[in-house]
């Protein structure tokens, strides 16, 4: 059977900068003696590294003075956990039930990093006014939305989201800041960017408003065919003009960190690009950001701000907006990166009652734009409650210190006029409710934000961290579909958050988008990916009216299911796109699949070498004819290819404008010979819009799967798909 080398990273962190630099540079000792020596690094068991270096493993986060320890590797929860007494060991991946010894096996590396960890913060971080990563479209984590940005192609991580400004004129992300907090003169906003296409004009990408009575005032950031930023002074009455534009353009297909500084009273403005200051103009008086009718910044808003945005294709993530820092050479929040992480039920929190409906539903990702599948409830005051991911996604995060603020939130609706309470508990603190704001008949966001102030170090652990949504006090119904929050977590995570303070390991790019749902395992890891197994599962099973899980031995990445009766297109869902769909209609779906995980109640058995890797569940929920009605029988085909050894998936990297444009796909040396394409979209149109290009098709042609070949549409290449002028769409939120 195949064997393969699979290094799993983990970091060691010690507060002594000096130290650390010295073992970087030290030569250290093979774990056996047959084996080379390794410079900068170890490769030893994490228990061993953690006596010899007097820094223990934590599995939920330490204070930043403390010497640890720790991995995305390292969970709580024993169906994702790793040996950590052994520098190698072996795991079966896609050995079949009950036949351990088959399928290929995967040899491990515990590869420990040095680390050097900041002391303890001394000036406190700037408090959050908003935080927004994408991950609750439309408008989850507060604010308004104009279009449907919210993408997983404008991921900064594996399994994220973000927003794509893909020559969307006018779609926009908008925040103020009194959403939840109070306008101020001062504000510093931090994102991040990441170039697709130049456009072919100047074109708007950041704005602020001032207040309380110009609000069009303010400042426009442009990005310029060069790559270059161009700064605008915007008077009341639109008028711009330029202020100043940076030396260096950004680089296509690289994220860079934003920040801004803006001060509408005393009218500065200073941009930075990843850490370095690139711009400070002066500001004419009273006009625009020094309109004598403003002094207070009220909103910002991101993406396309014109009437034209020139085919600029960008993707923007990871979007705060804080105070003005206070001390900038020692201000952790500041010196750091950020990054916002989404947080998703796992269970009933004990303080469930009366809300009929099973919890899985809460999970949907993006929400549907009508009640499809609901949890509901009609006793007065009962409590809805999850219990979250909190532990592994936040805690262990890799370089993260903790997080700064939460934004969390509800998609609800009611049938009477008495308005719910949204709640949390904190690291199993007691629980802390508020109103959460004024619902409606339909299903819309209430949005809740925990932003503490004065914070030296940023929080951590936050796991066990619960979410509540507690009914009105009277009988009428209320339903929601999701109870979900966000958290900006403070760090290095790229390149672009280096800094001298806060040294880190080297940059591990991530392989894309097709392990999405399976962040943390070996194949989503940073780097190239291992040897995989590649299955096709077929099967069938009895719908339960209820929610059930399909089970397998890998990570599914092509999944479709259709009814034996009554069927009207069935179930399709792959890995990269939003959600699932019916049939090959373009509206998102995310109740038909809600989920596919590793499974995290799944524990190996047997012998160490024989143990199986994991097990993946797909999630269904409620009776939708198309995938669990009561009393159906189904057939559905799997294809696992976590390895993209013969199966890729992704979304192109731009998909509007009058132009070819060539999308390279995440692994340069994969062409094509077929290949799925769907143009989704938010909404609940039932427009079909799956395509498929393969043998019989013309070089550039591809179908729409119920209608006729269509030429100029798409063309395979090494390592590319160029999607032309015919196949691009204004609308869609990803292809």
């Amino acid at each position: 059977m195949a064997t393969n080398r699979i290094y799993l990273n983990y970091d060691i962190y010690l507060s002594d900068p000096a130290l650390v630099a010295t073992y970087k540079a030290t030569s250290w000792p093979p774990y056996t003696p047959l084996r080379a020596r390794t410079t900068g690094y170890i490769i030893r068991a994490p228990d061993t590294a953690a006596v010899d270096f007097s820094a223990p493993i934590v599995l939920t986060g330490a204070p930043l003075a403390t010497n640890h320890i720790s991995s995305r590797w390292f969970v709580p929860v024993a169906s994702l956990n790793f040996p950590r007494n052994v520098a190698k060991f072996q795991l079966k991946a896609g050995a079949f039930i009950g036949q351990p010894t088959l399928g290929a096996t995967l040899t491990f590396f515990w590869k420990g990093n040095f680390v050097s960890k900041s002391s303890t913060g001394t000036v406190a971080m700037s408090q959050r006014r908003w935080i927004d990563g994408g991950n609750l479209p439309s408008t989850g984590a507060g604010g308004t939305a104009s279009g449907d940005l919210a993408s997983r192609a404008a991921a900064r991580s594996v399994g994220g989201w973000g927003y794509a400004l893909r020559d969307s004129a006018l779609a926009q992300r908008a925040h103020r800041l009194d959403d939840f907090a109070a306008s101020a003169a001062q504000s510093w906003e931090r994102f991040y960017v990441r170039p697709r296409r130049f456009p072919d004009a100047a074109a708007a990408f950041w704005q602020c408003h001032g207040g309380p009575t110009s609000s069009a005032s303010g400042v426009i950031v442009r990005m310029l065919p060069t790559g270059q930023i161009a700064v605008y002074n915007n008077s009341s009455a639109n008028v711009e003009t330029l202020q100043g534009t940076t030396a260096a353009a950004l680089v296509l297909n690289t994220w860079h960190k934003i920040d801004i500084l803006v001060d509408f009273a005393a009218g500065v403005f200073k941009l930075y690009v990843n850490g370095a200051l690139v711009l400070n103009p002066a500001f004419p008086a009273n006009v625009g950001l020094t309109q004598a009718s403003n002094g207070l910044h009220a909103s910002s808003h991101i993406c396309g701000t014109d009437s034209n945005s020139q085919q600029l294709g960008l993707d923007v993530a990871d979007w705060i907006n804080a105070a003005w820092p206070t001390d900038f050479a020692a201000q952790l929040d500041w010196l750091n990166g950020s990054k916002i992480v989404h947080i998703k039920p796992t269970g009933d929190a004990a303080t469930r009652a009366n809300w009929t409906g099973i919890y899985s539903a809460l999970l949907q990702q993006p929400v549907p734009s009508t009640g499809m599948a609901e949890i509901g409830s009609t006793t007065a005051l009962a409590i809805l409650g999850v219990t979250t991911d909190a532990a592994t996604e936040v805690d262990n995060l890799e370089e993260s210190l903790g997080i700064s603020a939460m934004v969390f939130a509800v998609h609800a609706r009611r049938a009477g006029a008495i308005n719910g309470r949204l709640g949390y508990s904190l690291a199993g603190a007691a629980a802390v409710m508020a109103s959460a704001g004024t619902q409606n008949t339909s299903l819309q966001w209430q949005t809740l934000m925990y932003r503490p102030s004065g914070l030296l170090n940023p929080i951590k652990p936050i796991a066990p961290l619960e979410l509540y949504f507690e009914k009105d006090n009277s009988a009428n119904a209320a339903f929601a579909d999701a109870l979900q929050a966000e958290v900006e977590c403070i760090g290095q995570f790229g390149p672009e958050d280096s800094t001298l303070i806060s040294p880190t390991v080297p940059a591990r790019t991530p392989i894309g988008m097709h392990n999405a749902p399976y962040a943390r395992t070996p194949w989503a890891n940073r780097g190239t990916a291992p040897i995989s197994p590649v299955i096709v599962h077929a099967g069938t099973y009895v719908g339960d009216g209820v929610g059930q899980n399909l089970t397998f031995r890998v990570p599914v990445h092509w999944l479709y299911i259709r009814p034996l009766t009554g069927d009207v297109g069935g179930t399709h869902w792959w890995s990269s796109l939003l959600s699932a769909h019916k049939g090959i209609q373009q509206a998102t779906r995310p109740d038909l699949m809600v989920q596919a995980v590793v499974d995290p109640t799944f524990v190996p058995t047997g012998a160490l070498g024989d143990q199986e890797l994991g097990r993946t569940v797909c999630r269904l929920v409620f009776n939708d004819a198309q995938n669990n009605a009561a009393g159906v029988t189904y057939q559905y085909v799997a294809i696992s290819d976590p390895g993209q050894r013969f199966l890729l998936n992704g979304a192109l990297r731009y998909w509007k404008g009058t132009g070819d444009f060539v999308n390279a796909l995440d692994d340069e040396t994969f062409t094509p010979i077929a290949a799925f394409f769907w143009r989704e979209f938010m909404n609940a149109t039932t427009t079909a819009n799956e395509y498929y290009k393969g043998p019989g098709h013309s070089a550039d042609a591809s179908s729409q799967l119920s209608a006729a070949e269509t030429a100029a549409t798409l063309q395979f290449g090494l390592g590319t798909i160029t999607s032309k002028s015919a196949f691009h769409i204004s609308g869609a939120s990803e292809i």
